[in-house]
Order: structure tokens, then sequence, then C-alpha cells
């Protein structure tokens, strides 16, 4: 399976790990099922593609544009943050 997946997804790696929805490791052949969703990778743990997406569509759903700039309802999370440092030259 794994050999499967690195071919078909065009991984620059081969293919080390596989998971499932919840991030469980799979190890056995046993404990694959069918019509399920399984995540390959070749080697880094598992990270929930759906999280970061469903943090975003919330953030988005809870604000509005104004004259003084974005409003929004929520707290933003730490991960939409960023820093910026001006170069000392300028």
């Amino acid at each position: 399976i794994l050999q499967y997946a690195t071919e078909k997804l065009h991984m620059s790696s081969a293919a080390r790990r596989l998971f499932d929805i919840n991030g469980q490791e799979i190890y056995r052949e046993e404990d694959i099922q069918s019509n399920q969703e399984y995540f390959a990778s070749s080697g880094e743990n598992f990270k929930n593609p759906y999280k970061s997406i469903k943090m975003q569509t919330e953030y988005g759903l809870n604000s509005t544009w104004t004259m003084n700039g974005l409003q929004t309802n929520t707290t933003k999370p730490k991960s939409f943050t960023t820093t910026v440092t001006i170069s000392e030259r300028l």
C-alpha cells in the first residue's frame, strides 16, 4: 500500500507511514478497511488537514470588512499572526 501511495501521489520520497482519519498510525494490513480515508506520510507525524481549513472558515465567517479594516467577532488564532520586522538599514 505504501509503495502504491508513493507512485499514485507522485511523492518525492517513499511513503513510510500510514494514518487513518483520526491520526492513528496503521501498522497492520488487517487494520485497513474499505471505503475509509487514509493519509500517507514519508516519515512525518500526522497533521490533520481539515483543522486549519475549519479554523480559517470559522474566522472568515465571523469577520467583516469595514472602512476601519477587518472586524471580527472571534479571537484570532495565533497561527494567523505574523511578525514583521523592519530592516535596520532603512
